[in-house]
């Protein structure tokens, strides 16, 4: 069984947000999965000032977790707009998929990260 690298994994879950959305546009497909991971970044750099006695109550680890915010629904809002799915908070960071009736959630387009 081969082992694929994370840019293998990443390219193959650009794909599938491609397919899910119906288009053929790779570019915007590219531009809104950078976006995700550079938020997610950003959601595990909060989580560590969040959780740190020396920084938790500064401004700017404040400014940060406000940036999050409007950083996750404006890109809620694009995802939405361009392949139908939607992004929620699973934890401390957002995933990307299709919310159930009941209640539940369904990640459609899994995230990779670099060990």
């Amino acid at each position: 069984m081969k082992k694929y690298t994370i840019a293998e994994c990443r390219e193959k879950e650009l794909t599938r947000l491609v397919e899910i959305s119906g288009t053929n546009d790779f570019e915007k497909a590219r531009y809104l999965m950078n976006s995700f991971y550079r938020l997610c970044g950003l959601c595990e750099r909060n989580l560590y000032l969040a959780n740190n006695e020396y920084t938790c109550n500064r401004k700017s680890t404040k400014d940060s977790e406000e940036k999050e915010y409007k950083w996750y629904l404006r890109l809620k809002k694009e995802f939405e707009t361009f392949s139908g799915l939607t992004l929620v908070y699973c934890g401390y960071m957002p995933s990307i998929g299709i919310n159930h009736e009941n209640g539940g959630f369904y990640e459609k387009v899994y995230r990779y990260f670099y060990n």
